[in-house]
């Protein structure tokens, strides 16, 4: 699962119209950083679920540990704003005949990547 770090602020300091292209463009973000092969999901607010089938826990870490680098690297350009993005993201397995607790242990260890400072990843197996 993927988050936009202090969201809440971009709307509340720039308003709305300005959060809805910022969560397009993360959207855009995740998706052009991922496999043709893995799949990303509007979970409500600024959160994001993103599957990553066939793929092994070391090369899932590369993959994110990538975009949080790129997101600490640029800035998002709307007319005249230049505003950094950062998110954190929360990392588990999807276990075999599992479907909901998949969701809740990657929430889990998307809290816990805020709980310690936001912009990282966290794993949770």
């Amino acid at each position: 699962m993927a988050d936009i770090d202090y969201f809440k602020r971009v709307n509340d300091t720039h308003g709305h119209e300005v959060g809805d292209v910022v969560l397009q463009r993360f959207s855009a973000f995740l998706t052009q950083s991922l496999r043709t092969s893995d799949d990303v999901y509007r979970f409500g607010g600024e959160e994001f679920v993103i599957v990553l089938p066939l793929c092994s826990v070391p090369d899932a870490t590369v993959i994110i540990n990538s975009m949080i680098s790129r997101l600490n690297s640029e800035m998002c350009e709307i007319g005249e704003l230049s505003l950094p993005i950062r998110a954190s993201f929360g990392l588990t397995v999807m276990r075999e005949e599992e479907q909901k607790s998949v969701i809740s242990r990657a929430d889990a260890a998307l809290y816990q990547a805020k709980d310690a400072g936001r912009n990282q990843l966290v794993i949770k197996l």
